[in-house]
């Protein structure tokens, strides 16, 4: 059985995000790009929103670009026009985990041992500490020991590499709790018990993996924040580190004191190659830089950075500027009300005169229009960046009087989704209804379950049912990954952890120090000049 979720996002006009669940239904027959167009439209005209189908935003599926096309010709048939290559939009955290999860396949092959070893005795270690009442109080009893918070180790799992960050991220945390558990249990896992060397590899896979789950983390989006006005940044973010990384595993001499930087350097180059084909696609979707120009803590910014040199700003702000015009402001309504009126006196039986439908007299007015709307975004443009807003929908929430038109198109370039996020929590919320205690629900039942529930949500301040305690109506609590959802490390650990690597001060997601910088303090503790980690478990 496969299932098709469908979800739209829009911002109303408080400026306010929203995400709505349009469809959750069993498809039945081939799963056909056609067929899922099929399954589409027949939604879009269910709710009477075809006209207002803006972009879509699906993983990479090959089916999901043949539904977009297939989705093409049959709006055209209603006289709507609708380009794919422009609006249809990959899933930027899909993106991620292709590339991560081409990294660690790389370094996890047979011939490579060392971290497929590593990342296997976590596992193991992992599934250790949970088996059996004895072993989980003598795993808590090895946490007290050394004052840290009892964390269980989470197994990770293939279809989300994060599961993989997140299990060495808590491996590190519980370093000396893992060490104190294996020498207990020595009989049993003596042979899992990681080398000095081992967890110094362990700690250099989280330098490796830490922009792209910070990356991961941006898009995984909670409807707090806009999404898309980030991509390109995301982007020059993870190039800059991919050729940090690169560049410092090239080093003859980085090679000779570190034996895993030649393998580590091929598989940093498998990221960079499917980094590479997925960004040469942002070339035609304009809905990237627009929204990035329409953040008013961004606008041209990122064509200061180093990596951006020489690429000229022109086209993208002309193409905003001449879609802010087209789309925006191509009608006199604006104007009407404020003009004399130009109708002459019907009495005597005469004809009445419509000055509007004198051509002359409407092309002056169109000039008049797109000359002061040319105003409007000229002097957003030319306008100081904001870098202390909270966020891009209060600044137009609170600038809507002065850019009229230019908030409307802010209302509906930055309401798209960069990733297919809310989707993918939609379908951990059905892990809440098709329990094992519910496991002969029909596909109907949980379908209609789900409907019912996504309006329950969308309702629940202003209906009766909705003022009453049900847990089960916060979506905050609906985790991406369920099994961690009441366990997290500490961010005062995480802060002093990265602090320590990248030289950070109080912001962990920004570091100081470059990945060779980070990299070269970890050599030099693996020389013998390491650094006492006592001071983390205080």
């Amino acid at each position: 059985m496969l299932t098709v979720a469908i979800t739209a996002r829009y911002i109303d006009a408080q400026f306010q995000l929203h995400e709505l669940l349009l469809a959750f239904e069993n498809l039945i027959g081939s799963h056909t790009g056609e067929h899922l167009a099929t399954v589409l439209l027949d939604v879009l005209k269910y709710y009477d929103i075809m006209d207002k189908l803006g972009c879509i935003t699906t993983d990479n599926a090959a089916n999901n670009s043949t539904m977009s096309l297939a989705l093409q010709r049959k709006l055209r048939t209603v006289m709507i026009e609708w380009d794919p290559s422009m609006n249809h939009l990959p899933c930027m955290a899909h993106i991620v985990n292709l590339c991560v999860q081409h990294f660690l396949d790389t370094i996890t092959d047979e011939q490579v041992s060392l971290i497929g070893t590593i990342l296997d005795k976590l596992r193991r270690i992992g599934r250790a500490h949970r088996a059996g009442q004895l072993r989980q109080e003598k795993w808590s009893e090895c946490c007290a020991a050394y004052k840290v918070k009892c964390l269980r180790i989470p197994s990770d799992i293939k279809v989300r590499w994060s599961s993989t960050y997140s299990m060495l991220e808590r491996a590190c945390y519980l370093r000396q709790p893992i060490d104190r558990f294996c020498f207990e249990l020595r009989k049993e896992l003596g042979d899992y018990n990681l080398t000095e060397e081992e967890w110094e590899e362990a700690e250099l896979l989280l330098l490796i993996l830490y922009p792209f789950k910070r990356c991961t983390k941006r898009f995984e989006s909670r409807m707090a924040k806009s999404e898309i006005d980030y991509v390109f940044f995301a982007y020059d973010t993870l190039y800059s580190h991919v050729d940090d990384v690169r560049d410092s595993f090239a080093d003859q001499l980085v090679q000779q004191r570190l034996p895993s930087a030649i393998y580590l350097l091929d598989a940093i180059k498998n990221i960079e190659k499917t980094l590479q084909e997925h960004y040469s696609r942002t070339s035609l979707p304009t809905v990237y830089g627009d929204a990035m120009i329409l953040n008013p803590r961004y606008k041209l910014t990122i064509f200061k950075r180093e990596s951006w040199e020489g690429e000229d700003p022109a086209p993208y702000v002309d193409g905003c500027r001449r879609r802010f015009i087209e789309g925006y402001c191509n009608t006199l309504s604006t104007y009407e009300s404020n003009e004399p009126s130009k109708r002459a006196s019907s009495a005597n039986g005469k004809t009445t005169v419509n000055f509007y439908e004198d051509e002359e007299y409407h092309e002056a007015m169109q000039k008049r229009v797109k000359t002061s709307a040319a105003d409007e975004f000229d002097h957003y443009i030319n306008s100081p960046t904001e870098p202390h807003i909270t966020g891009p929908l209060e600044y137009w929430r609170t600038h809507e009087e002065q850019y009229p038109n230019l908030s409307r198109m802010a209302r509906d370039i930055l309401s798209v989704p960069a990733s297919g996020s809310g989707v993918e929590r939609q379908f951990s919320i059905t892990g809440r209804i098709a329990t094992w205690q519910r496991n002969q629900l029909s596909a109907q039942t949980i379908s209609d379950s789900m409907m019912y529930r996504a309006y329950l949500t969308s309702t629940r301040n202003v209906t009766p049912i909705a003022d009453s305690n049900i847990d089960w109506l916060d979506d905050d609590d609906d985790e991406m990954d369920p099994t961690a959802a009441d366990e997290e490390v500490p961010e005062e650990w995480c802060n002093r952890w990265w602090n320590k690597k990248f030289g950070k001060k109080n912001d962990h997601y920004a570091p100081k120090k470059t990945f060779k910088e980070a990299l070269e303090i970890l050599l030099r503790r693996r020389e013998g000049n390491r650094e006492s980690d006592e001071d983390l478990y205080e």
